[in-house]
């Protein structure tokens, strides 16, 4: 089984894009703060899947970097929330990046809840 395999990086793969071309129009002095925060943490959640998808033989392993990639996703949701109410971007843009965290926080959780299926 490849990474690129699972829904949930397919998911996350095309937020930390989505998110990478957001920020591009961030104010510069945001780049300490929320830019880089989020451009990193949308991109940690695909480190993450990765990095469980290679210890999935060691079912406690896995499932602990499953949680590492969820709070990652945790992270990028909540920068994302900033970025609404400082008004970086429109409602428009934003609404479809929340429905993707929520998306790929219950595919994270399903893979942790059935980590028989991915060995």
């Amino acid at each position: 089984m490849k990474v690129q395999d699972l829904p949930a990086y397919r998911s996350a793969f095309t937020l930390a894009a989505s998110i990478f071309e957001m920020t591009k129009r961030f104010p510069a002095e945001e780049m300490d703060t929320i830019t880089t925060p989020i451009r990193r943490s949308s991109r940690r959640v695909c480190v993450h899947l990765s990095e469980a998808i290679s210890r999935r033989k060691y079912v406690k392993y896995f499932q602990t970097t499953l949680i590492d990639a969820d709070s990652a996703n945790a992270e990028t949701l909540t920068l994302l929330e900033f970025a609404k109410s400082c008004e970086y971007a429109d409602e428009e843009s934003l609404v479809p990046m929340f429905d993707r965290c929520i998306e790929i926080g219950k595919k994270i959780q399903h893979m942790m809840d059935y980590p028989e299926r991915f060995k």
